[in-house]
């Protein structure tokens, strides 16, 4: 717990930074879009890139660009839901090991929404399949970098899955809208 006040005050701040600057090009993306199309056209697409960018952003920035909490050397991890078996086994905090699980599904959720709402053609799986690889760039990124972070195999499996589950919560979203 002493670790994870300074990580989240440190990612937080670095997430406020790249947020703004999506924000300015945003805005130059929105003044772009408004000389070539209708005003809801234009504030449309804008906002779904928006969406996408900050997704994207949120995930760059918790996963590479912030060291990881638990201040152990990093490693790479094959072997999926090994953390949880070692937590089981009491080498590990059981709390810990969950809430990486959990906090790994949450993380990839806004992701799978924004593709789903930028891209409506893409269907559930192929949002998947795009979360899946982006899981897979982050943690190859960590394990060839040394971020100060783990590479897991278990984070590509739960990534994935909240992605899934981001594209289905967008997709019952977007039927709500369409229904009067």
């Amino acid at each position: 717990m002493d670790t994870l006040l300074p990580w989240a005050i440190g990612a937080a701040e670095t997430l406020v930074k790249v947020l703004l600057a999506i924000a300015v090009v945003g805005f130059v993306a929105f003044a772009w879009r408004l000389v070539r199309h209708p005003p809801m056209r234009a504030v449309d697409g804008t906002a779904r890139d928006l969406a996408l960018a900050s997704a994207l952003a949120i995930v760059v920035v918790l996963t590479l660009l912030t060291p990881s909490v638990e201040g152990e050397a990093p490693q790479v991890r094959v072997i999926p839901f090994i953390d949880l078996f070692e937590a089981l086994d009491g080498r590990r905090s059981l709390r810990f090991a969950v809430a990486e699980l959990i906090g790994n599904v949450v993380l990839f959720i806004p992701l799978g929404m924004a593709l789903r709402w930028r891209f409506p053609s893409l269907e559930v799986l192929q949002i998947g399949a795009l979360a899946l690889a982006a899981s897979v760039a982050v943690e190859l990124t960590q394990g060839l970098t040394g971020a100060g972070r783990w590479s897991d195999s278990t984070d590509v499996i739960m990534n994935t899955i909240g992605g899934v589950i981001g594209a289905g919560l967008a997709l019952l979203g977007m039927a709500q809208v369409r229904e009067p």
